[in-house]
Parts: structure tokens; sequence; C-alpha cells
């Protein structure tokens, strides 16, 4: 499978793939960080200690004797705490990885020429740093609520009563301000799941999505308002995300058409 058809990664931190060159490992003490590293982030154990034996590291593609003096050797290095049971087998242990990211590398020639290349493979030539076009998210302004206190009840229900007939009289109901921002709720409610209504609104979203896909053609602008409005703001912004992660993309534009008409065609399908 190529790996840009791949679905399945390890979110391991950039620190640690760039500086993990920079410790003091040898060969297999290096074969052993990786393998910790593909567990500890692909399976999120966080500050947990990882739940693993000796055999377990022979995936490293070691052997059970070697595996044992190179977890010596890195808990003499400070990268892993060991934990053992009663009769002295390893049962988990705990793997340091800010000990790697707290490596100072800034000024380092080779470190800085790492980050060049970064920056060069990036679209658009851009610092990892500074790409702040994969992660920008639009965050609509909702519409303000009253708040609602203990306080504010009771008085509103010392004050507000509404007298209704029936045939066993006159009586009076009272209507406490938990039902009046039932009322209110649910009204905000239906807005938001209300097709879009608010032009700036729209025009805001799709000229950033605009300008983030196609920005040397102002004149698509009108295309990808169509289109948001179709599909809505939150999900055309999804697209959009989705478009920019995959590399391998060149008419970005043309592909977030394409996943609009696909969610269109499914909708109009399903209904």
């Amino acid at each position: 499978m190529e790996t840009s058809k791949a679905t399945n990664f390890s979110r391991i931190p950039n620190q640690v793939l760039e500086k993990i060159n920079y410790c003091d490992f040898t060969k297999n003490e290096l074969k052993c960080a990786l393998v910790l590293c593909r567990i500890k982030f692909g399976c999120h154990t966080g500050q947990y200690p990882i739940k693993l034996k000796y055999v377990d590291l022979t995936s490293a593609n070691l052997s059970q004797p070697k595996v044992k003096k190179i977890l010596l050797s890195l808990e003499k290095k400070g990268y892993v705490k060991p934990n053992y049971n009663d009769s002295g087998h390893l049962k988990s242990l705990y793997f340091d990885t800010d000990k790697i990211t707290n490596i100072d590398v800034e000024n380092n020639n080779n470190h800085l020429r790492l980050k060049k290349l970064i920056g060069k493979n990036l679209p658009r030539k851009t610092s990892q740093k500074s790409n702040n076009k994969l992660t920008k998210t639009y965050i609509p302004k909702l519409p303000e609520r009253e708040d609602y206190t203990y306080q504010n009840d009771k008085l509103l229900e010392n004050r507000v009563r509404v007298n209704t007939s029936s045939q066993q009289g006159m009586r009076g109901n009272v209507i406490s301000l938990k039902d009046i921002l039932k009322d209110k709720i649910k009204d905000t409610d239906k807005e938001s799941k209300s097709p879009l209504n608010n032009l700036e609104e729209l025009e805001y979203a799709s000229k950033e999505i605009q300008e983030a896909l196609e920005p040397d053609k102002p004149e698509s602008f009108q295309t990808y308002k169509h289109y948001v409005s179709k599909v809505g703001i939150s999900r055309a912004h999804q697209y959009k995300s989705e478009v920019l992660q995959d590399y391998a993309v060149k008419n970005k534009g043309a592909v977030f058409v394409t996943k609009c008409k696909e969610y269109l065609k499914s909708k109009e399908d399903n209904n």
C-alpha cells in the first residue's frame, strides 16, 4: 500500500522525531526507543507506564538477552523507568520522552538544516510554525443567552402571573424563568439548525476557504459561496482542512467541490 493512501498513523510529536537522533543512543537502543514511541503515542498511554515484558521488545528485531541489556542501559541514562513484579520480571515501564524533547539543539547547524528542509517541502514554502492555514478554524458568533440564577427565577415567579379561565373558574398559573429560557433555547436551537441566513457569515467563510484553496483565483468566490451555503459552514471548513492536509492534491479547489457534490448527492439519496 502506498504511504499516500495510508489511513492509520501514530501522532508522534515533531520534537521527538527531530531530536531523537541527538540522543546518546546506540543503534539497538534507538530500535527499542522507536518501538516504545510507537506504543506510547500510538496507544495514547500519556504519563502512564507501558505494559510489556522483555519478550515484547523483541519486536524491535532484537533477541531477548539483548533487550534486557538495552533496557538496563536506557534506565541508567534516564530514558526509561521499569517496574518489576514480585518475581523480578518486567511488567511495565515508563518511557520519558520529555528527556528527548528537552535536548537543546536550536543552534545546531544540522538541526537548522532540517528546519529549512521542512519549510522547503511545505506548501508555499512556509515554515511549520507559521503555516496556520492547516489548523485555523472558523467559529461563528453564538446568540447571547440570559443567565439563569435561583434569585432571578424566584423574583420572576412573584411578578409574572398569567390569569387563564377554565370551567372551574379563574386561577393563576406561574411562569418561571426556567420555562421562559427553555422556549428561548428551543428557538435558538431551531435557528442554528436552519439553513444559513446570515449573509455576512456566509461570505466571510466562503472568502476564507477560497483564499486558502485558490488564492490566485478570486473569480471562483461565487462557486465557493454556492457550495458553502449548500453543505454548511462547519462541513465546508472540514472539507477545506482535509484538502489542505493531503499534500498529493494539486487542484485543491476541484477536490473541495467534488467533496461537496458527493455529500449533497448522498444526502439526496438518503432522502
